[in-house]
């Protein structure tokens, strides 16, 4: 899977196929709520894809004080160590939260082609 990084922000990441063979995407931004739907919409009307074809989910992960802490220690060599111990910490308490959403997803999508 792919790396979020800063360069990242605003860029659709392609992470694979699901196990049902759908292709998954990822899109991180930062800033308004609305801005995701819109650039979603924008990039299906460019490129004239179907939009039923696509199954958009806003995940409710936001970034913990672990993680925001374990970043900026990432970035001092002497600390480095500590930073990335805090963001795995950040990551394990968002995860329980992910992994239910996504098994909520998948069984909304079991009645779709």
């Amino acid at each position: 899977m792919p790396r979020a990084k800063k360069k990242s922000a605003g860029r659709i990441l392609y992470h694979g196929r699901d196990g049902r063979g759908n292709k998954v995407y990822a899109l991180w931004l930062k800033g308004e709520k609305g801005m995701p739907y819109r650039l979603i919409d924008s990039f299906l009307d460019l490129y004239r894809l179907p939009k039923e074809e696509f199954y958009m989910v806003d995940t409710p992960a936001r970034d913990n004080a672990l993680l925001v802490a374990g970043q900026f220690l990432r970035r001092m060599p002497l600390f480095s160590p500590l930073g990335l111990y805090l963001v795995r910490l950040g990551l394990k308490k968002e995860y329980g939260g992910l992994s239910s959403l996504v098994q909520k997803v998948i069984g909304n999508l079991t009645d779709l082609p």
